[in-house]
Parts: structure tokens; C-alpha cells; sequence
């Protein structure tokens, strides 16, 4: 048996390898990832009112979405997200797997952060 024929087994190609399946889930994940940051970038705009325009009527909706809450405290969405896992952020509704911010949470989330100057610690929740 010559070297190149070495694991041939009567002139049949062995199979090709495929990428083991962490692998594909990594990559999967990255473009769902790269996906959903496009979509997102497409959505942003800078807030022209203080109210997201996702009620027909113009008027502020009474739940807030994360995207529109985040937007509305000039926070990112993923800083919204921890905060509610680890604690630290604005009060929120678990509707089933959805997250919803009242309005008033968000107010009284930005007035407990208000500080005098950056040695002051504030009180503590």
C-alpha cells in the first residue's frame, strides 16, 4: 500500500469533517448576535421626545419596552438587562418572558440617582 492511498479503503473517499457542534453553535451565535446589533442600529435615533412613539395615538405608552426604556434613561439595553439580573437598576414588570418599565419607575429610578457632586454617596437601597 503506497502512502497516499493510507485509510482508502478500496478507492472510497473518506468522509469529510465536519466542524464539531460547539463550533456551529459559537458561529450560529455570532450571526444571530451580528443580526440582531444591525437591527438595532437601524432603530436608534436620537429621542426627539421623552416618550417612545409606540402607541398609535402619540401619547406615551403605559409599560415601557427594555429598547424604549433604555433609551429613555440614556442607558444602553445590556446595562438595562444586567441591572435587572444583578440588581441596581429601575424597577420593572415580568409579564410572562417580557420586561416592562412604568414610567414612573424610570422617574423614580433617575431622582434616587441625583447627586450634588461626585462625592456624594447618596442613600443606599
Amino acid at each position: 500500500m503506497s502512502p497516499d492511498q493510507k485509510g482508502d479503503v478500496a478507492g472510497v473517499e473518506p468522509p469529510k469533517r465536519t466542524p464539531p457542534s460547539t463550533a456551529v453553535h459559537v458561529l450560529s451565535k455570532l450571526n444571530v448576535e451580528m443580526a440582531m446589533s444591525q437591527r438595532d442600529d437601524a432603530r436608534i435615533a436620537p429621542a426627539t421626545e421623552d416618550a417612545p412613539s409606540g402607541s398609535p395615538s402619540g401619547e406615551a405608552p403605559s409599560l415601557f419596552k427594555r429598547f424604549d426604556a433604555a433609551r429613555y434613561l440614556g442607558m444602553s439595553v445590556s446595562w438595562l438587562a444586567k441591572a435587572a439580573v444583578y440588581g441596581g437598576g429601575p424597577r420593572f414588570h415580568k409579564i410572562g418572558r417580557s420586561v416592562r418599565y412604568r414610567r414612573q419607575d424610570l422617574d423614580d429610578f433617575l431622582e434616587i440617582k441625583v447627586r450634588r457632586s461626585t462625592s456624594d454617596v447618596g442613600v443606599r437601597e
